[in-house]
């Protein structure tokens, strides 16, 4: 074993986001959503690369598009890497993402805007002690706890992800 199960269970479910709600849920309408597929778009500034990282349970695949001249292409991860990294692994027989629970890990609803219901929030995965202090309490097993500043700061940016 390489990495803790706990880290990967974030890591996959923050990447699966990506497909599910981000630049790349253009992908939903290409694969099935029980492989769980995970990925991540790019570009870099003045569309001069388009970029895209992804993998399901069996292969893990990364396009780059670019020109060799360093002049723009005009593409973004989604509108170019990712098409061709869709044209890929629709060839394959692909496997779903592990989703593995451990007891370590545990879910808590984060309202994304003050004052905002349980309904409005989104239950995400964290490692046991890592829950941050907004959280809502909607799982009876979470319990709001006050966190450092810093915590907070990085909480915040991270959910800003999936907005």
């Amino acid at each position: 074993q390489v990495v803790d199960p706990e880290p990967m269970v974030l890591l996959n479910y923050a990447l699966h986001q990506g497909v599910q709600r981000g630049t790349a849920a253009a992908l939903q309408k290409r694969f099935p959503d029980d492989l769980k597929l995970a990925a991540k778009t790019g570009t870099t500034d003045e569309f001069r690369d388009s970029w895209f990282a992804g993998y399901s349970g069996n292969y893990l695949t990364i396009v780059w598009i670019g020109r060799d001249d360093n002049r723009p292409t005009g593409l973004t991860g989604a509108t170019g890497a990712m098409l061709l990294w869709a044209d890929i692994m629709q060839e394959l027989h692909l496997r779903p993402v592990p989703t593995a629970q451990t007891p370590q890990i545990e879910y808590a609803t984060l309202s994304p805007a003050p004052g905002a219901g349980c309904e409005s929030g989104a239950g995400m995965p964290f490692i046991k002690g890592s829950v941050p202090g907004d959280a809502t309490g909607c799982d009876a097993s979470v319990t709001s706890r006050t966190v450092p500043q810093s915590k907070n700061r990085l909480m915040r940016w991270f959910k800003d992800l999936f907005r």
